[in-house]
């Protein structure tokens, strides 16, 4: 039996975890928020459910259509819509595709807990923020922002590179820290917004072609929730704009959504968050990328073709996982 902590429990995080404690290992999660699910993550705000980094995913891989089948049947996940309309030069155009798209029933933070499953008891520390990573003779030492240190014979780390570089640069082969640096992100500004009524639209998605906005969804068609908007601002935006405050960028949006859909909506009250590491814009090709016992994974691995989605996270994290289970 080896120990193995794996720093970050967002999916790609909790998905090797889940495997390598299912086969036998010590494992030992170490997450710096409060919470897990990553950029799976869902705010509940006086009675609104508001999914505001991942809205929704897929299911494509035969093992992960399998997994979100049995979740499907326990009632955990379910399909949201097929298909999303499109905006784009003031018009407003109907799905064209007819692909389901998931969500979690309790919201898209609760997809870790339920890739966990009940069986999964592995040591899960979140506040745990971790600011330093040493090799030693039976492995790694891992030091917190406490003090405290953990110890293990492999690491995973599951975070977007640059935090991961910030944390292991000095002991990086020359390979390892190339690939690293080779990926790169786009930022996103997300609004999320009360509205005073359940609007009287058609839709539930909309992918935007505008100088702002690139996505919105209405909450309250996932489950039961009061009347809630999401938008997120193109990648362009989110950058030309990312260092403002959260209390900038919420009236710039919600001026974006008022161009946008007019009356339509009528947002009450809204605030603005802001992910540096949104998304993967140049993907590592691989599933994951190893070191030794160091092992990396996360959404900006490339794993079959899917992209920066749900499903990638979690196949890139089995991956790892494998990686360490076939030595």
């Amino acid at each position: 039996m080896q120990s193995i902590i794996v720093i970050g429990a967002g999916l790609s995080g909790i998905a090797a975890a889940t495997d390598l404690h299912a086969a036998g290992h010590a494992v030992t999660v170490l997450e710096k928020s409060r919470g897990i699910s990553g950029r799976s993550a869902t705010r509940r705000w006086e009675g609104a459910v508001l999914d505001h980094g991942a809205p929704f995913f897929t299911a494509r891989g035969e093992r992960f259509t399998t997994l979100i089948q049995a979740l499907e049947e326990a009632g955990a996940v379910r399909v949201w819509t097929k298909g999303f309309h499109q905006w784009r030069d003031g018009a407003l155009t109907a799905p064209s595709d007819s692909h389901p798209r998931y969500i979690a029933s309790d919201g898209m933070n609760a997809l870790a807990k339920h890739l966990r499953g009940t069986s999964a008891t592995f040591t899960l520390e979140v506040g745990a923020t971790v600011t330093g990573l040493e090799p030693s003779e039976s492995g790694w030492t891992v030091t917190l922002a406490t003090g405290e240190t953990r110890k293990a014979d492999a690491v995973i780390v599951s975070a977007p590179t640059p935090q991961a570089l910030n944390l292991t640069r000095p002991h990086l082969e020359p390979v390892t820290l190339a690939a690293l640096e080779r990926v790169t992100w786009q930022p996103c500004w997300a609004l999320l917004a009360q509205l005073r009524a359940h609007p009287k639209v058609d839709w539930r998605g909309v992918k935007l072609t505008h100088p702002v906005l690139e996505w919105a969804s209405l909450e309250h068609t996932k489950r039961e929730s009061s009347p809630a908007l999401v938008l997120h601002a193109n990648p362009a935006w989110s950058a030309a704009h990312l260092e403002r405050t959260a209390e900038e960028i919420a009236p710039l949006m919600q001026a974006a959504a008022l161009e946008v859909f007019g009356s339509d909506l009528e947002i009450t009250q809204a605030v603005a968050h802001r992910w540096r590491y949104a998304r993967a814009d140049t993907l590592h090709p691989a599933p994951m990328l190893e070191q030794g016992s160091l092992i990396f994974c996360g959404d900006w691995c490339e794993t079959d073709g899917y992209g920066t989605r749900v499903e990638n996270a979690v196949q890139s994290g089995w991956a790892a996982a494998s990686s360490l289970l076939g030595r």
